[in-house]
């Protein structure tokens, strides 16, 4: 299997201010020599308590953030060196909560789609079709996508499981 994503000993700290001048009162470590590997076609979740770096180490992969040390490579290569355009499309954070992240207006299936649409990959017709993909694979196969309103938490489909995003990925 290809080598998609590797984190060799990231850490990550933030700088406490206190006192009444403001001053360096300590360093907070948010991310501390965390290593992790993944495969193309897996799917890695972060799982943890509140304040464990889960939300850090995504800011960190997707390039939001610089690691104090540490390597992150994507596809082999070090994120620094993607140009942040291509490197956008293909890595993302997909947030949890739905109150922020889903829109009660739009079908599951076009929220799905949108990011295929908003880069511009591929023909109407293979991005519905990259969305159908997804959509066989999720929880909620024999229930269209575009009837599936993504009204959570209030609707009824709060509990289903949105599609994985991996076979949406670029090809």
């Amino acid at each position: 299997m290809t080598r998609l994503l590797e984190m060799t000993e990231l850490t990550k700290t933030y700088r406490i201010k206190g006192g009444l001048l403001g001053l360096e009162a300590s360093r907070l470590t948010a991310v501390d020599h965390v290593t992790l590997f993944m495969n193309e076609g897996e799917t890695l979740g972060l799982v943890g308590e509140s304040g464990c770096g889960k939300s850090t180490l995504g800011r960190l992969i997707t390039g939001l953030e610089k690691p104090d040390s540490g390597t992150i490579t994507y596809r082999d290569r070090p994120i620094a060196d993607w140009n942040d355009k291509e490197f956008r499309r293909m890595v993302q954070i997909v947030f949890q909560d739905p109150y922020s992240s889903l829109n009660p207006r739009q079908t599951i299936g076009s929220a799905v789609r949108e990011p295929l649409d908003i880069h511009g990959l591929g023909s109407r017709a293979e991005r519905n079709a990259r969305c159908f993909v997804c959509w066989s694979r999720s929880a909620l196969m024999g229930r269209p996508p575009h009837g599936i309103r993504t009204n959570f938490p209030e609707g009824s489909d709060s509990a289903s499981p949105l599609p994985a995003p991996s076979p949406c990925g670029p090809s």
